[in-house]
């Protein structure tokens, strides 16, 4: 295993990875250092304690997708094949093939997990009458080479450090930076997961700042997790138009009630 490594600015550089805290960031330089040459750590959770960072530093990594893990509890750093290249004399395959079978490299020379096409209907749809044979079920081939093209765009699109959630949006809005950054993250990616908009809390997080003391608010994180975001915005309030002269208010100068009178004297 060698024992130099790279890092390309492009992922590091990244609002992404800048938004992390700085034992998040450090740790995956740790991970980063300490790979094999197909970029596979065996002791995450070791590496993690003996830098001091914590168990969040290392979920954070897992959920912005810096680092994939495995049942195993091996990890493997996601763009490895972006910061490092190795001549063939000096590779050293990595131990753990079958958490490397599990993967593909992507067009941007990202890891992404496998996904497997779904298999083809091998049962007729329709049962066979007398002497007619049924048409034999067959694989078009390029049907499916159509498909992975298309699975592969999409993750090009999608899963990289540079795509927006609209989390960084959030936290720049938010009135209130208390509580920790990265537990307001995982409340954030479950709410969107569970399909609220990232642009409803946006405009809720604004307006509610707007309207309120940012103590009344709390921290981002209780605020996700109560579904903030629900509370009615409050209907501007229509302001009764003043006058100046009891004229103005009764142009044709009849007689008014004691309800209107007292109307007239609170708009001069």
């Amino acid at each position: 295993m060698a024992e130099k490594r790279m890092f390309t600015q492009k992922i590091i550089d990244s609002d992404a990875f800048l938004d992390m805290p700085l034992s998040a960031q450090a740790l995956y330089f740790h991970l980063n250092m300490r790979a094999d040459d197909d970029g596979f750590v065996n002791n995450p959770k070791k590496i993690t304690r003996y830098v001091s960072a914590s168990d969040d530093d290392l979920k954070l990594l897992l959920a912005k997708r810096f680092i994939i893990g495995f049942e195993s509890g091996v990890i493997v750093i996601k763009h490895w094949r972006m910061h490092n290249t190795l001549k063939s004399d000096r590779y050293h395959p990595t131990d753990y093939q079958e958490e490397f079978a599990a993967l593909e490299v992507k067009r941007n020379k990202a890891y992404t997990e496998r996904r497997a096409l779904p298999a083809p209907e091998l049962e007729p749809s329709w049962n066979q009458v007398g002497a007619n044979l049924e048409p034999q079920n067959r694989i078009d081939k390029n049907r499916l080479d159509k498909n992975s093209v298309y699975i592969r765009a999409r993750e090009d699109e999608q899963d990289d450090p540079d795509e927006d959630d609209g989390f960084d949006a959030f936290w720049s809005a938010y009135p209130l930076k208390a509580g920790d950054i990265r537990q307001a993250y995982f409340e954030y990616l479950g709410v969107i997961q569970s399909g609220v908009d990232p642009q409803t809390l946006l405009e809720a997080v604004k307006w509610q700042a707007a309207e309120k003391e940012p103590r009344y608010m709390g921290s981002a994180e209780k605020w996700l997790r109560n579904k903030g975001w629900t509370e009615e915005k409050p209907k501007p309030v229509q302001k009764k138009k003043s006058y100046t002269t009891a004229a103005e208010y009764n142009p044709s100068g009849e007689s008014m009630t004691a309800a209107q009178l007292e109307d007239m004297l609170a708009r001069i």
